[in-house]
């Protein structure tokens, strides 16, 4: 994130769930206990996967957010519109 290069961390998330399979299917059969410990981590990594994906959606794909902020104001035009 700090670089700003949200493909390549998307990317290397997509490599880290990929890694994670066979992990989870190698512990399994030794400790149930240690791949279910791992349950976080994965539900983690998926939500960060798709968290950074949607920001490079948004800055590159060309999907543009809910409300325009371009000119500073896009909170509180957001917030008139919907007191009318």
């Amino acid at each position: 994130f700090g670089a700003h290069k949200m493909m390549a961390g998307f990317v290397l998330q997509l490599g880290l769930i990929a890694s994670l399979v066979p992990i989870l299917k190698a512990f399994y059969p030794i400790s149930p206990t240690a791949a279910a410990l791992l349950g976080p981590y994965t539900l983690w990594l998926l939500f960060a996967s798709a968290l950074n994906w949607r920001i490079w959606q948004m800055n590159h794909g060309g999907i543009r957010p809910p409300v325009d902020n371009s000119d500073g104001k896009g909170k509180l035009r957001a917030l008139l519109l919907a007191s009318k």
